[in-house]
């Protein structure tokens, strides 16, 4: 059980947790719902190129957005994850590529189309992202523009 009661349908809109249901993933200090917000934010750059982060795990979005935001420098993709709210809900962050991954997997036709950004670092130059259409995982120039979805998750308790 968590603190919202049980979780919807897989691909429905969690009324009160601010996205749509996205099922349980499991992290190192134990499993989650993952939720992904029903907004698409818009196109934003992931960062500047030539800087290099600790951003670079490929399944926990959390640490890295953190990271990102208390980083010196611009990471107006993370910004954008990090600034949404819905449902009075404000822990929204920039998944990581293999969150992005699972709701390819699991909710084929919540995302139909369109390259997202992961915020998950390749190099100093390059990031990981996601070409929804096909599956196919990429790592892209960090300056150019890509489109963002705001995930948050919620323990299992």
């Amino acid at each position: 059980m968590n603190e919202a009661g049980e979780a919807p349908e897989l691909g429905s809109y969690w009324v009160g947790q601010g996205g749509i249901y996205a099922g349980i993933r499991h992290y190192p200090d134990g499993p989650y719902h993952l939720i992904v917000s029903s907004d698409e934010l818009g196109d934003f750059a992931w960062g500047s190129t030539r800087t290099r982060t600790t951003a670079s795990s490929r399944i926990n979005g959390v640490l890295n957005t953190t990271t990102l935001l208390e980083t010196e420098g611009e990471f107006p993709a993370a910004t954008a994850a990090g600034n949404y709210t819905a449902d009075g809900r404000y822990d929204f962050y920039l998944p990581s590529i293999g969150e992005l991954h699972q709701v390819w997997q699991y909710l084929p036709n919540l995302i139909l189309e369109g390259t997202y950004w992961s915020s998950s670092q390749r190099s100093e130059n390059h990031a990981f992202c996601m070409l929804f259409g096909s599956g196919y995982q990429f790592n892209y120039e960090k300056n150019s523009e890509l489109c963002v979805r705001p995930f948050r998750r919620l323990p299992i308790r």
